[in-house]
């Protein structure tokens, strides 16, 4: 298991599915130079100047898009995986946790 730290984002890339659960038609991401993932760990969030944390805006098993150049590429064993800020992360399109 892999646990981030900080406000970075570990995600595994979902096939090209076209089209949300909840019915969101995606662009052919691939072409457009972004990637799409299912967050598989988030880090505790950036430690802010008052000694707290910020909260983290996505949670494990959202479906995210990001752009493939922002992200680490990451393998353990036989899966890829990115490793992002989450400030780099373009949008949530599905979210089991709502």
């Amino acid at each position: 298991m892999l646990y981030p730290i900080s406000n970075k984002v570990v995600v595994k890339i979902v096939e090209n599915i076209g089209q949300t659960a909840g019915g969101v038609i995606l662009p052919d991401i691939e072409q457009e130079g972004t990637l799409l993932g299912k967050v598989e760990a988030v880090g505790p969030g950036i430690m802010l100047s008052t000694g707290k944390r910020a909260p983290m805006q996505v949670s494990q098993s959202d479906i995210v898009v990001f752009p493939k150049y922002s992200a680490k590429k990451f393998e353990v064993e036989d899966d890829v995986f990115y490793i992002l800020p989450e400030n780099e992360i373009l949008t949530i399109t599905e979210s089991d946790n709502e």
